[in-house]
């Protein structure tokens, strides 16, 4: 059975939930040290790398998961198929742009106008928690990037 997970605006408290944690993120603008350890050691502790390939719906304007995981230092791949007769496309950075205005995009997939699938190459990242999201809608489908 397909689990679907919808996270809209602030409302993070699902996601960690959904990740196996119970701290919801800082406002933007907070200072975000405290929080963010937490949803690391959440992040780590219930999302785990199963191999180089991962598999990513999107349907509904929500991704079919809020926490992935690669194996750190290795190339991997997305399986993306955008259900949903709107444009999608998954992109990884460094934290929430949406919160942090220095964070870094660390790969960026071309947006796909769908029904349709496509196959992003992420190139190896180090190992840590980082943050994923739709670049058309942000603040709906988002989630922790693990790679471990």
């Amino acid at each position: 059975m397909t689990r679907w997970v919808g996270v809209v605006g602030l409302g993070a408290a699902a996601l960690l939930a959904a990740c196996g944690g119970t701290n919801a993120p800082p406002e933007a603008g907070a200072s975000s040290s405290s929080s963010t350890e937490t949803m690391t050691m959440s992040m780590n502790a219930s999302c785990a790398p199963s191999g180089t390939t991962i598999k990513l719906v999107a349907k509904d304007t929500m991704y079919n998961a809020s926490c992935l995981a690669a194996p750190a230092g290795q190339a991997v791949t997305v399986d993306f198929d955008n259900q949903d007769s709107l444009p999608h496309n998954f992109a990884i950075y460094s934290t929430d742009p949406m919160v942090d205005t220095n964070a870094k995009a660390l790969f960026q997939g071309t947006i796909v106008n769908g029904p349709k699938m496509t196959t992003y190459s992420i190139p190896a990242l180090a190992a840590g928690t980082y943050h994923f999201h739709c670049d058309v809608h942000p603040t709906q489908m988002y989630g922790a990037f693990v790679v471990k």
